[in-house]
């Protein structure tokens, strides 16, 4: 396909979104790491919590840890999606871990599951986001279940637990704590929670993985016009060098042609018969530059301004092989759909178009090679396939076709327009020109436009 025309951006933005989201989530769990140990330091030196500081030291020392080797080994972890994916549940993992160590799912930092969640969803796309929300609530109900009952009572929800039968009010004024205890020490607020995390994952992930994808639409659609714009200026750069080319070269090239037959006519009276030989081909190469000049210009510049005109297809194919010479006419097999809608196209410049699609896959195949041309109606337009079984072209080749001058042909067969002018037709018309090929298998090139 083309070559990437668009500007240099700032590196981040012309990573992968995989990466990108890496490098946040590398930056990420160095603060939760570092925080978690600040967090644990300061609740046992500046509260009477009795929390297991080594284990929890511990969780948060393997972060850090396996964060610095990220860093360190980060140019060999291979795909990146797998390995953010793989960080993203081992994280979760020891958030839970974490929990169970320092009370349970009343521990107010519980909320930091939904970080991996929306990382996931804008990073990892739907799958790897609702595969998290599934995890993220599992973990969150495993909490529950593994959470000793006097853990998850004695904490600074105490003040609002045990609602489930409406709770007995002390002489002071304060909630009897035993009063409404439910089944297994859980209370309504904490089921509450659990209900609410799981509405609020799904939520997260949905409305993150409809965002990032629109998003990711929109800078391609942008992209793409970029590069449209860029075509298409260069498309009038090159009109222009060939109206200039065309009338700066006329004069001496007809200055040429008139002295070369003088000099024709004057060997024939002399009977010099090298001389006419001579004459004769400085009026060829007179005649060639001028056909190569109204070409290039006829190329570039006919039918860019045309309005465009209801065409039935049989009429643009009978145009089409009325421009071929005899020996490839009868080397072209069309095969075309029955009741084609008729399509609006300036017809001149699309015929040209088509031809240029035809004439390089000729130039492509074998000597008497034939080359197909199917014609189907499909996606609300009609299709124009132009196959050859040429050598072919790899990766490399493919990616610079379209490009202006450039072209597989042996020198002086062709400038490396031909692809370039027939997409710029189709796009003016809101179609497409793709290619696909491979060496030794030939091309085939379609042409789509919307009817």
């Amino acid at each position: 396909m083309a070559q990437d025309t668009r500007d240099p951006a700032p590196m981040e933005a012309t990573r992968a979104p995989e990466e990108i989201g890496l490098a946040w989530f590398l930056r990420i769990r160095w603060a939760l790491g570092l925080g978690a140990v600040a967090l644990i330091l300061a609740a046992l030196y500046g509260t009477d919590a009795d929390l297991p500081a080594a284990p929890l030291l511990g969780l948060a020392t393997f972060a850090l840890g396996s964060n610095a080797a990220l860093v360190i080994f980060r140019s060999r972890a291979g795909k990146v999606r797998g390995l953010l994916g793989g960080l993203l549940l081992l994280d979760i993992i020891a958030l839970t871990i974490g929990f169970l160590l320092s009370g349970g799912p009343a521990n107010p930092f519980t909320v930091l599951f939904l970080v991996y969640v929306a990382l996931a969803a804008t990073v990892l796309g739907a799958r790897w986001a609702w595969a998290l929300v599934a995890v993220t609530v599992a973990c969150f109900g495993a909490l529950f279940v593994l959470t000793p009952a006097g853990d998850a009572g004695g904490d600074p929800h105490a003040h609002h637990m045990h609602m489930q039968h409406g709770g007995a009010m002390d002489g002071m004024g304060e909630m009897d704590a035993d009063a409404d205890a439910g089944p297994g020490g859980f209370s309504l607020h904490l089921y509450g929670m659990f209900i609410a995390f799981a509405m609020t994952a799904g939520t997260v992930s949905y409305l993150g993985t409809r965002v990032t994808r629109t998003l990711r639409t929109r800078d391609r659609e942008l992209a793409e016009a970029h590069d449209r714009a860029a075509r298409s200026e260069r498309l009038a750069s090159l009109t222009t060098l060939a109206a200039g080319a065309a009338h700066e070269m006329g004069t001496p090239l007809g200055t040429i042609a008139v002295v070369a037959g003088e000099l024709e006519r004057r060997a024939q009276e002399l009977g010099t018969a090298s001389l006419v030989d001579d004459a004769r081909l400085i009026q060829a190469e007179v005649g060639r530059c001028r056909e190569i000049l109204d070409h290039l210009n006829e190329r570039s510049g006919g039918g860019r301004g045309a309005a465009p005109e209801e065409v039935p297809v049989t009429e643009l194919l009978a145009s089409l092989e009325a421009r071929l010479p005899d020996n490839r006419k009868s080397r072209l097999s069309v095969t075309c759909d029955d009741d084609l809608p008729k399509l609006s196209v300036p017809r001149h410049a699309f015929i040209q178009a088509l031809g240029n699609l035809v004439d390089n896959a000729f130039d492509a195949s074998p000597d008497e090679a034939s080359v197909s041309l199917e014609v189907r109606g499909m996606d609300h337009g009609v299709s124009f396939i132009v196959h050859d079984d040429g050598r072919g072209m790899d990766a490399a080749e493919l990616e610079k076709a379209i490009e202006p001058f450039y072209s597989t042909k042996a020198e002086g067969h062709g400038m490396g327009l031909g692809l370039f002018l027939a997409r710029a037709v189709t796009e003016q018309m809101g179609g497409t020109l793709s290619l696909t090929s491979s060496p030794d298998a030939g091309t085939t090139a379609t042409a789509w436009v919307p009817a």
